[in-house]
């Protein structure tokens, strides 16, 4: 080989380790820079309200709205909800002499301050019982001289005027032993039954049947939120009943 012949071989490596690479061009770096006059914003939006626009809402219980973040304040109509976490929880006007259709504008400040877009809902607005529930009809009128034949064939039951959630019950003797009958409940009423292992009933003994039973409103979300409901958690029963003797 020639010294010439080297010399240009040389020369060509060279210049290919200084290039990206031979025949190829260089390629442009996919960083890219976010000019400094561009703000990223951190801002929340709103997902959904219960109840929803549309739907009917008692006066008594709060609207919950719901973001995708947390919002630095959120107002409804004007006043103030509080804020806790993903939620809001407004509170009608206490008292609302505006019952029926209404327009809600709620209105929210974004996590980076600014203001959120805003927007609007309908709700009808009712009024609710609040009142505790009460036992409408039973197995049995009085509470001595009942029967046990009966109720250990066909099992204890009482119906209440509304819905029946949340219940805690039980059959149990004079002397607190619980007999094992199962409880079930179907909307307004509430049956004992002796089951596989409950004990029956026997003549002439005294049994007493307890029972809690919380109201429907109770477990909505931010149920409390709107009224002190300190007093009427829960409405409690208890049946004292005598079996006739043989």
């Amino acid at each position: 080989m020639s010294a010439r012949l080297l010399v240009y071989t040389g020369w060509l490596a060279f210049s290919c380790f200084g290039l990206v690479g031979c025949g190829e061009e260089a390629r442009e770096s996919s960083v890219e820079t976010v000019p400094e006059d561009v703000v990223v914003r951190d801002i929340a939006n709103l997902v959904r309200t219960v109840p929803a626009s549309g739907e009917y809402a008692a006066e008594h219980q709060p609207v919950v709205l719901h973001f995708d973040k947390e919002p630095l304040a959120v107002t409804v109509n004007g006043t103030a909800a509080r804020v806790e976490a993903n939620k809001a929880a407004w509170c009608f006007p206490n008292p609302n002499r505006d019952l029926g259709n209404q327009l809600f504008h709620i209105k929210w400040t974004n996590p980076d301050s600014s203001l959120g877009v805003g927007t609007s809902i309908r709700l009808t607005v009712v009024t609710i019982d609040i009142s505790p529930p009460s036992i409408t009809a039973g197995s049995f009128d009085g509470t001595s001289d009942v029967d046990p034949d009966p109720l250990n064939r066909d099992g204890i039951w009482y119906s209440f005027d509304e819905p029946v959630i949340g219940l805690e019950a039980e059959l149990v003797t004079e002397d607190g032993e619980d007999l094992g009958w199962e409880v079930v409940w179907d909307d307004r009423t509430v049956t004992f039954r002796p089951g596989a292992n409950g004990e029956l009933l026997e003549n002439g003994k005294t049994y007493i049947i307890r029972m809690v039973i919380a109201e429907p409103w109770i477990y909505n979300e931010f149920a409390c939120e709107c009224m002190d409901c300190s007093w009427y958690k829960h409405s409690e029963w208890t049946i004292r009943f005598v079996t006739a003797d043989k």
